[in-house]
């Protein structure tokens, strides 16, 4: 509540947009509107107990701007009150480990039906 005091926040809702992957679809709500200055960032939230990891973070906002690149995003840790933007420079081969991330976890998921 402290860190949305001193913030422009507003709800949004937007029906889930959808990361495709040959193998899995990712979905990425946004939450909230923030207004960032001049700026607009569209917000996911974060709601675990354990601290959003700065890789986990970046993970997030790729998908997010794979799915809408038109606007500027973040992802607000709300336990931390911690809002991740964008790294200014990713590494050329962020996208083929995101890429490389969600195939195993399809992998993952078939096996373990095909187990039940």
């Amino acid at each position: 509540m402290r860190w949305t005091a001193r913030k422009n926040l507003a709800p949004r809702y937007r029906e889930s947009a959808v990361w495709g992957h040959p193998r899995a679809d990712v979905r990425a709500r946004i939450a909230a509107l923030l207004k960032d200055g001049s700026d607009n960032r569209e917000m996911a939230t974060y709601l675990k107990e354990a601290p959003l990891t700065t890789d986990a973070a970046e993970a997030m906002l790729r998908i997010l701007e794979r799915t809408n690149p038109s606007l500027d995003h973040g992802v607000l840790d709300v336990r931390r009150a911690k809002l991740h933007r964008p790294q200014p420079i990713r590494s050329q081969h962020f996208d083929a480990w995101l890429t490389g991330e969600v195939a195993m976890f399809a992998t993952m998921r078939s096996r373990l039906a095909a187990a039940a």
